[in-house]
């Protein structure tokens, strides 16, 4: 069999091999000329390789041909040392950390001890199955099995089980909580998941076309999504619930070519030959360009103008390890990044010079973070590496946990504290205050919040629909709020209610897109009808209410350009090359906007007064806001300052106001960093003296100032729109217009309330919103400061660090003031791939199943358990490194790209293990119990109507992976023996099989023999494994001189992996025998 040479893809584009006197690949050369090259050792172990940029990774090995180091382009080395069967006794980084491991007889891994000392325990059953996990703490987690080696069950380290059953294939078809309760699964004969029902006893159900392909998805109200495919199994078109269609075409390889939206507005995408995006073209036309190096990194990024010298260009430049080292915006200021040898930045200078540094522990813990103004924040870690102190310019915050990990009690720098318990199922159960107030909360079987009994014992209560929306909510002074929904889950009724008196409703009406485009409110007989439209890119341009009607403009880059309203003059609105807004005109009336070099606004002036000036503290949150009264130098007295100081986390403890230079309030806040977004749960005024005490569940519910008592009523946003007393009578009633603009300010404060649009705490002295992140300014509609979240690639839409909502203010918030952790999909996917290697890449392609994966990994669908039953211990650090993150990474919160690139690329080493066992067809127990690896994860993807790959043959059991061919070549990477042992079927293995594992151009360099006429021979490498596989036809003499013997009997197979060799009962041997000659089926 010859040398594979080249390539040619369906659009052109060819890749090239060349190869050594020994048939070993020397060269590949992608379809952009990008070329990566190979040398070895005189044992075939590879010794380089060369990437496109010239970047070169060498490895080293022992006598048994195992590696020992691994050296980066950046000299960065990881050693690695192993016992006498081979077996991996200590892993050192390029940081000197060590990783150590000890086995029983059988080689389980009984024990790992991290870099910092801390060990974890394993004990096996009979069938080495993990039966106990124990953690550094001495906590215990407890596995039962079945006799098909199914999880029956797992018993956290507070004693509550969690029980699984399974069907003859090992489908899970039930889970039993610690409550009891149970949800169940039914699947069809090709094991994929036709029915779900909940705990609550709703049913979903689910349909397939003959490939495989999710064709119908009828939820629990009956509402129903329909997918259809081509014939290469793409998906090209999904209809909603009430038959809105989403259509997709794709190009020869299978990238989006054309996405048209439900209202037939299109965007178009454009690739190179690496099948990189290089154009993004919108529904109105506006373009995106990007450029990338030789092995794809994003070098440039480009949103074209209308004019030439308005395009808008940013620039990336990356170390030889991939990191991003410096950032140019289009203005040509910088941002430069520094990195270790594991590739966790250590410094970041800003454009300004701003210089922040950090340091780490052995393990990767963020250890310090030092400040350009040398203030710092500094971690201690508990032996489990939870965050056990936190020192900062405040003090020292402690935190204390129960044996699942669990927050039980935080106290801050100030000697407050906060007290959690938590339900069995992990849920919150009540916060004790510093204050001593309590508040508790309940749940349904489903772990939906049902009720909320409040600080003064007034109770809340919610009710669900079928899908887990909220159905009614019912404050204890007898003021309710119902909701009805369409079959698209979109709101299409609230009714308010108090004691039983209808007291206002609002119904509404949304076009294909689910964008609002109209509302009408009833109360007191009188009918209000709001009505709205949009853009094709989504964006609200129109609003008629009873005050008018106001229109908006929006620039190729998503800025508001004009905002027109009924009886006032127009506002037009100006920006520069970064979209920050530097002057708005209305009349005679000129603002202009200032900005310092990290983004953010210094001062606004109007008509060349000073009216505002705005400054920032060393972590880039705002430390000072002043309002001048009317002059023409600015150097007057001002009317009003606002001073604000944050904790080493981001959250905000104080703000005090001046007005005329005398104190008018002095409030300290208490945050519930266990909450969804940080809430502010106690506000105390030391001028009034005035304590206000608050009550949330996913959103505000009441305060207690000074023993007085309010209720708040909300709408869909969580924006507080009444003020109820505890009779239900309206104290004050808030309006807004689209953007949060608040039409009467003076009620905010009612009762001791802080809260307003979409639940942001509303600043009084300034106007302005306290979003988390940053503030935000309903006036103009834009945020004062970028986000620190850049945007994701792809959308160009999201690269505006400044507009709100995307400029549809009535269909999205900001409830933190930052795209959130899943939104920053650019790092994710970047580091997954690092961790995965780019040949798992070449076969997922595409970034939205990376994404699906990534985060049902992150949410724990994998365990250290699973690794250990693999046997894949040189996984298990990264298993523990995401499983760690699940206790301090929250989805909904916002985090540095760098952390986020980290959990991508120690979860895309995870993903490797679940490819890879998921192609041996291997079961792996999760904690949602046992099934095929993957199973929930690729039901999840089945839900959303996503292919898995290209393959004609797909099946959501993900071995279809098999089906493709040479692509399978490197799914044995981390473990090539397990993977060996899956290929063996009755003891038997066929050659279609032994071909799919081999690596695409591998030479066949099998010679023919006096006895031996035909065969075949391929000698490859695996993580700098050697791997021989063969394959021959009977041995002539065998039959005569050793009777009995595979290799006279017929065709036979030998499987080699380093010097050991495989049978055919599954075992490894250090010599052939008779048994490792394993018989060929089929021939």
């Amino acid at each position: 069999m010859g040398n594979l040479s080249k390539v040619t893809a369906p659009d052109g584009g060819i890749i090239t091999y060349t190869y050594d006197v020994f048939g070993r690949v020397e060269s590949e050369t992608d379809a952009l000329d990008g070329k990566i090259t190979y040398t070895y050792d005189k044992n075939g172990n590879t010794l380089q390789e060369k990437d496109e940029l010239g970047n070169v990774t060498t490895y080293t090995y022992d006598k048994l041909d195992r590696v020992i180091t691994q050296t980066d382009a950046a000299k960065n080395t990881i050693t690695y040392e192993y016992d006498a069967l081979g077996r991996t006794v200590k892993e050192t980084d390029a940081q000197g950390g060590e990783t150590k491991y000890t086995y029983d007889k059988l080689g389980n891994v009984v024990g790992t001890t991290d870099a910092n000392g801390h060990s974890t325990s394993y004990t096996y059953d009979k069938e080495n199955q993990v039966t106990s996990i124990k953690d550094a703490e001495g906590n215990i987690t407890q596995y039962g099995y079945d006799a098909s080696g199914n999880t029956t069950s797992e018993t956290d380290a507070l004693g509550n089980k969690t029980s699984y059953t399974y069907d003859a294939l090992g489908n899970q078809t039930s889970i039993t909580n610690d409550l009891g309760k149970v949800s169940k699964n039914e699947y069809n004969s090709s094991s994929l998941l036709t029915k779900e029902t909940d705990a609550n006893g709703n049913i979903t159900t689910y349909e397939y076309d003959k490939n495989g392909n999710l064709s119908k998805k009828t939820d629990a109200l009956g509402g129903v999504i329909s997918y259809t495919y081509d014939k290469a199994n793409q998906l090209i078109e999904e209809v909603d619930a009430l038959g809105s269609k989403t259509v997709y075409t794709y190009d020869a390889r299978g990238n989006v070519l054309v996405k048209t939206d439900a209202k037939g507005n299109k965007t178009s995408y454009d690739y190179n030959k690496s099948d990189n995006l290089i154009k993004v073209t919108d529904a109105s036309g506006n373009v995106t360009k990007y450029s990338y190096d030789k092995v794809g990194n994003l070098t440039e990024q480009t949103r074209v103008g209308k004019s030439s010298d308005k395009d808008q260009t940013t620039s990336y430049e990356y170390d030889k390890n991939g990191n991003l080292t410096k950032l140019t915006d289009p203005t040509g200021e910088s941002i430069s990044y520094t990195y270790d040898a594991d590739g966790k930045l250590t410094k970041e200078v800003q454009k300004d010079g701003t210089t922040t540094k950090y340091t780490y522990d052995k393990v990767g813990n963020q250890k310090k973070i030092t400040y350009s103004d040398n203030r710092s924040v500094s971690y201690t870690y508990t032996s489990t590496d939870q965050v056990k102190t936190m020192t900062d310019w405040n003090g020292t915050t402690t935190y204390e946990y129960d044996a699942n990990g669990q927050v039980t009690k935080v106290t801050d720098g100030n000697n407050q504290t906060i007290e959690y318990t938590w339900t069995k199922l992990g849920q919150k159960k009540s916060i004790k205050y510093p204050t001593g107030d309590s508040v508790s909360y309940s749940y349904d079987n489903n772990g939906n919040l049902i009720k909320v009994t409040d600080t003064n014992n007034g109770v809340t209560n919610y009710t669900y629909d079928a899908l887990n929306q909220v159905k009614s909510k019912k404050l204890p002074n007898g003021a309710e709020s119902t909701y009805t929904y369409d079959k698209n889950g979109w709101l299409r009724q609230r009714e308010e209610t108090s004691n039983g008196a209808s007291k206002q409703s609002y119904t509404y009406e949304y076009d294909k897109n689910g964008n609002r485009i109209k509302e009408t409110k009833v109360s007191s007989g009188t009918t209000e009808t709001t009505r709205y439209t949009y853009d094709v890119l989504n964006q609200l341009t129109s609003v008629v209410d009873k005050n008018g009607t106001r229109n908006y403009a929006f620039d190729e880059f998503n800025n508001r350009t004009v905002k027109e309203e009924i009886g006032k003059e127009t506002t037009k609105y100006s920006y520069n090359n970064l979209n920050q807004l530097v002057e708005t005109v209305q009349g005679s009336t000129v603002a202009t906007y200032d900005y310092d070099k990290r983004g953010n606004i210094a001062e606004v002036e109007e008509n060349g007064d000073t009216k505002q000036t705005y400054v920032f503290d060393s972590t880039n949150k705002m430390s000072k806001v002043v309002n001048y009264k009317d002059n023409t130098s600015g150097s007057g007295t001002p009317t009003v300052t606002t001073k604000y100081t944050y904790d080493g986390v981001g959250n905000r403890v104080s703000a005090k106001v001046e007005l005329n230079g005398s104190v008018t309030i002095n409030t300290t806040y208490v945050v519930d960093g266990e909450s969804a977004y940080n809430d502010i749960i106690m506000a105390k005024d030391s001028i009034s003296g005035k304590t206000s005490v608050f009550t949330f569940s996913d959103e505000v519910i009441s305060v207690e100032t000074s023993g007085n008592i309010s209720y708040y009523r909300n709408d869909e946003k969580y924006s507080v729109t009444d003020i109820l007393d505890t009779t239900g009578k309206v104290k004050a009633t808030i309006e807004y217009d689209e953007y949060g603009l608040i039409v009467n300010p003076e009620v905010v404060s009612t009762g001791g309330n802080i809260f307003a649009y979409t639940g942001h705490v509303y600043e009084e002295s300034t106007g302005l919103y306290y979003a988390k992140a940053r503030y935000y300014d309903a006036g103009i509609g834009r945020f004062v400061s970028e986000d620190s979240y850049r945007g994701e690639h792809g959308d160009p839409a999201s690269l505006n660090l400044y507009v709100y909502g995307m400029n549809s203010p009535l269909k999205y918030t900001d409830p933190s003031g930052n795209m959130n952790y899943f939104t920053q999909t650019d790092d994710l996917i970047k580091g997954a791939i690092k961790g995965m290697g780019s040949w798992l890449w070449d076969i997922i392609k595409s970034p939205i199943v990376l994404i699906t994966i990534i985060k049902q990994l992150v949410c724990g669908e994998l365990t250290v358990k699973q690794v250990l039953e693999q046997g894949l211990d040189y996984l298990v650090k990264d298993v523990k490194y995401v499983a760690k993150h699940l206790n301090v990474f929250k989805p909904w919160k916002k985090y540095s790209n760098q952390t986020v690139y980290e959990m991508g690329y120690h979860t895309g080493r995870v993903i490797c293990l679940v490819v890879s066992a998921i192609l041996a067809g291997k079961g792996i127990a999760s904690k949602f119990g046992k099934s095929k690896v993957g199973k929930k994860i690729i039901t999840k993807a089945q839900k959303s109507g996503i292919k898995i790959t290209k393959s004609t043959k797909m099946k959501y059991d993900l071995q279809i992976f098999a089906k493709q061919g040479n692509k399978l070549t490197s799914l044995t990477l981390y473990n090539p023996e397990f993977a060996a042992r899956q290929m063996l079927d009755g003891g038997k293995v066929s050659a279609s099989v032994l071909k799919t594992q081999i690596p695409k151009g591998t030479p066949n360099t099998f010679k023919p023999s006096s006895t031996i006429a035909k065969g075949y021979k391929y000698n490859f490498k695996i993580n700098g494994t050697n791997i021989e596989i063969k394959w021959h036809s009977p041995d002539m003499k065998a039959a005569a001189k050793y009777p009995g013997s595979n290799s006279g009997s017929g065709w036979t197979a030998q499987i080699k992996i380093g010097k050991k060799v495989l049978g055919a009962n599954g075992k490894f041997y250090k010599a052939p025998s008779n048994l490792t000659h394993i018989p060929l089926k089929g021939e």
